[in-house]
């Protein structure tokens, strides 16, 4: 992949410290400002299957609402032809970045981030039980990792018929000169604090860290507090100033790796 004058891209993915198979899976088109992370359900003879199709929807779709919704429809059909796979789904959040301006269609309890000049912060909400009890009760992050049911996904794609774009969570948000967007799975944010993830994005933004750099920290991190999940994640950090696209062209694995 050819470095983008734009953006600095970096992508992560490992199978955890427990788990047998990696059902994450993450989307890098650079060109297109096409980026997103997956994560697949449904044990692992579907979930990988799921977030597969997925990611070929996300590729060969231009418009993220058509996207998300011909992965659902391709899922429901794999399934109806596989018992095995009944139930798959998957939960994605995808961007499109476009000038100044990310668009984010998001389903289930993957999440996006973005570290500004003014401020860090989570873009997405989490569509699961947890995070619903959360808000109705006023409870502290600590108090919500202690609830039951952690990963009780309350919206998905694949796992059942959608009409229309509501269930689709969609936000429009700026990308200023230097900002940091990630996207990761929940294999990141379950093993991290908020706290220590504002943080990290936040040095790494003041710092001009790599896109690399600073995926391959939060991996580390991630493992290093349990590595319980499978974990993704794909940072996009917007190029600053023309000397860094020369530096980036003399560099063939910069666009890629970071």
């Amino acid at each position: 992949m050819k470095p983008s004058p734009h953006w600095d891209v970096a992508a992560r993915t490992h199978v955890g410290r427990v788990r047998a198979q990696n059902e994450d899976s993450f989307v890098i088109d650079a060109p297109r400002g096409r980026f997103a992370v997956i994560d697949g359900m449904g044990g692992p003879a579907a979930g990988a299957v799921a977030a597969e199709h997925a990611r070929i929807a996300l590729q060969d779709h231009e418009d993220l609402f058509e996207a998300f919704a011909v992965a659902n429809r391709a899922i429901l059909q794999d399934a109806a032809r596989n018992p095995d796979r009944h139930g798959m789904g998957c939960v994605v959040t995808a961007v499109h970045i476009h000038g100044p301006m990310i668009r984010v269609a998001h389903v289930g309890d993957t999440r996006a981030y973005v570290a500004s000049e003014d401020a860090t912060e989570q873009i997405t909400q989490d569509h699961t039980s947890t995070a619903a009890d959360q808000e109705a009760f006023g409870l502290s992050e600590a108090q919500a990792r202690a609830l039951p049911n952690q990963h009780q996904v309350t919206n998905d794609i694949g796992r059942r018929p959608r009409k229309g774009v509501e269930w689709i969570e969609a936000h429009d948000v700026m990308f200023s000169r230097g900002d940091v967007l990630l996207l990761c799975s929940d294999g990141l944010h379950d093993a991290l604090p908020q706290a220590i993830l504002f943080a990290r994005l936040a040095e790494a933004r003041k710092q001009r860290w790599t896109a690399g750099d600073l995926a391959d920290r939060l991996l580390a991190e991630a493992l290093s507090a349990g590595g319980d999940d499978n974990v993704t994640v794909v940072v996009v950090r917007r190029r600053y100033t023309t000397d860094q696209i020369v530096t980036a062209l003399a560099n063939p694995f910069l666009g890629e790796d970071g």
